[in-house]
């Protein structure tokens, strides 16, 4: 056993998660070096290193090991609590040991964007800048509260309110927020805000893009919000032919290398997953392979230029006669004029309609949403027809974009209508709900917190 790569984990570990068991400490020392530890000799070691850890900020407890500022506080049953049940996220083992560092930051785009701006508008110094980001890797840290006003309060602490003119720090907290969406945090076991659904969301204006990059980040957004998966070779084909242009792939992912184009991604709910695009809504694994395997085979639906950049904005879908028809229904005879509820429970329709939910499961959920009771069969019947009508007609990620209307004859694809089931089986996503933050202020989207 390599004592000094094994103290160097224990330390990386700790600094990364807050609090570790001894027992997953080494199986992640076994699977990234090779070299097989016991829960036993990892912690008999952490014993008798003890003077070397805590100046590594490390305490040795007798079942786990933990931050020294987690002890301090007395929240270690607290963290423990806090993280019961999730998921250890696992970096690369170059990455992970870079946490031996306890002042080691990682230099996200959005880390970078909040480095830049501090740096030129409150004019802060590398140590000053390296203290602000403590700060928000603090704040995003913390394993109780709410995370805006945790955030609000390090930054307090750090007082930058009473140093800065009221419109930078109300532009720091924007910076300081997206930063916090994606660090690691102890409190998600290594998992990002982002990555968990508890992100805090801020309005901020994307940076300014070079025109070039603009027309490919565009183009990236539009295809991956169409088709839900986008590869980079059908992007690349699509904009050639678009623009007349013989861009290589290689182009389009220089763009990730870009942290204003990468925040505009991240900000568009698009991820990247080998040489793919995906949207947001299928980095669950599960999801992912189901729209993989139902799209596979099938062609991508491509509109003109014009209509197809529309898309570019997440919430954009094709308001068709179906659809149109489907929303007349509901206003006139389902809530008799008060437009806003109808305008909300349609769109809410139209986002179960494109994720292809079960028709019975939809629509259990479509009158659960506002305690629909029909006043009779034949307006009972009537929806659901609207409804079958304008899901064939709506535009599907499992289509690749296409409606099931314009698949009708490709071979397996099944047509809905009054009372049939679909051929599906997916696993159903809980987030019911759009992309915009929650109406009730509390920072997260709305699909993320009352739209569950």
């Amino acid at each position: 056993m390599d004592k000094q790569k094994v103290v160097n984990y224990i330390a990386a570990t700790t600094n990364f998660y807050g609090v570790v068991p001894y027992e997953k400490l080494a199986e992640i020392y076994t699977e990234q070096t090779g070299h097989q530890v016991s829960a036993e000799e990892v912690r008999m070691l952490a014993r008798e290193s003890e003077e070397e850890l805590d100046r590594m900020f490390v305490w040795t407890g007798p079942e786990f090991l933990a931050h020294n500022a987690i002890i301090q506080k007395g929240e270690a049953e607290i963290y423990l609590e806090a993280t019961k049940g999730k998921a250890f996220y696992v970096p690369q083992a170059e990455e992970l040991l870079r946490y031996s560092d306890g002042k080691y930051v990682e230099m996200t785009p959005q880390a970078k964007a909040l480095e830049t701006f501090a740096g030129k508008r409150p004019e802060y110094d590398d140590e000053e800048i390296r203290k602000l980001m403590g700060w928000v890797r603090s704040a995003a840290n913390q394993a109780e509260g709410d995370a805006f006003q945790n955030l609000i309060h390090h930054l307090q602490v750090g007082g930058y309110p009473g140093k800065m003119d009221p419109d930078d720090f109300e532009d720091l907290m924007r910076y300081a927020a997206h930063m916090f969406n994606h660090v690691r945090s102890w409190a998600l076991r290594g998992h990002t805000p982002y990555e968990m659904g508890e992100e805090i969301l801020l309005g901020m204006p994307r940076p300014e893009l070079d025109e070039g990059v603009q027309e490919k980040v565009d183009y990236i957004l539009a295809l991956t919000h169409l088709w839900g998966i986008a590869p980079v070779t059908k992007v690349r084909e699509v904009f050639n032919q678009q623009n007349g242009t013989a861009l290589a792939d290689s182009d389009f992912a220089a763009v990730l290398k870009d942290p204003s184009a990468a925040e505009w991604l991240d900000r568009g709910f698009v991820h990247v997953k080998g040489d793919r695009f995906i949207h947001e809504d299928l980095l669950d694994p599960e999801q992912y392979e189901y729209y993989s395997k139902q799209a596979n085979g099938k062609p991508y639906y491509v509109p003109g230029k014009e209509e197809l950049l529309r898309y570019a904005d997440a919430d954009h879908y094709e308001d068709t006669a179906e659809l149109a028809a489907f929303r007349k229904f509901a206003e006139r005879k389902l809530f008799r004029g008060e437009e806003a509820r109808a305008i909300n429970w349609v769109d809410y329709a139209q986002y179960l309609a494109a994720s292809n939910t079960p028709p019975a499961q939809a629509m259990g959920l479509l009158l659960d949403d506002e305690g629909i009771v029909f006043d009779d069969d034949r307006q009972a019947n009537e929806l659901i027809g609207l409804f079958f009508d304008m899901v064939n007609a709506t535009r599907m990620w499992e289509n690749r974009g296409h409606t099931p209307n314009e698949l009708r004859e490709s071979g397996p694809l099944k047509v809905l209508s009054g009372g049939a089931a679909t051929g599906g089986g997916q696993p159903v996503s809980e987030k019911v709900g759009r992309n915009d933050p929650c109406l009730c202020g509390s920072g997260k989207k709305y699909k993320k917190c009352c739209g569950k």
